[in-house]
């Protein structure tokens, strides 16, 4: 996959709360469905995500952002997606966007030996995976960390 070129088709889960936030935008295109980061250095949003760029939520519509302008940011939720990582086998993990791409289909559960993940910071947890065959399952934006010490 590659970083988003249209909006993505996703679903928010209606029962429970959506919390929504306006972040400051660099001069972009924001697609609807896509994964969201803000730049370590800065806070603004980027949708080429770097390492040390944190995640903040998905993308609630498309806007064509002027350098500051607002974007609305699911910043906490549940939302279903399809991702190669929406599997049995990850239900329990916790997703990282991919650098590079705000694309969900590319967020990625592996962490790389010794412990660095190198990539963006945690969008959530796969929390429940409803086509196997599709691999479509629900990422919880509420849960971003697991003490598994």
């Amino acid at each position: 996959m590659a970083a988003l070129t249209d909006d993505v088709v996703f679903q928010h889960d209606a029962n429970l709360p959506l919390i929504i936030a306006h972040i400051k935008g660099a001069a972009d295109t924001y697609f609807r469905g896509s994964v969201l980061c803000v730049t370590a250095a800065t806070g603004v949003l980027d949708a080429s995500p770097a390492d040390a760029d944190k995640f903040v939520g998905v993308c609630l519509e498309r806007v064509v952002a002027a350098a500051n302008d607002f974007v609305r940011v699911g910043v906490m939720g549940r939302f279903l997606f399809v991702a190669a990582t929406m599997v049995d086998a990850n239900i329990g993990e916790i997703l990282h966007p991919l650098v590079a791409s705000d694309n969900p289909a590319d967020m990625v559960a592996a962490i790389a030996a010794g412990g660095s993940i190198g990539n963006p910071t945690a969008a959530g947890l796969i929390d429940q995976v409803t086509d196997t065959a599709n691999t479509t399952g629900w990422l919880n934006t509420a849960i971003r960390h697991l003490d598994n010490t």
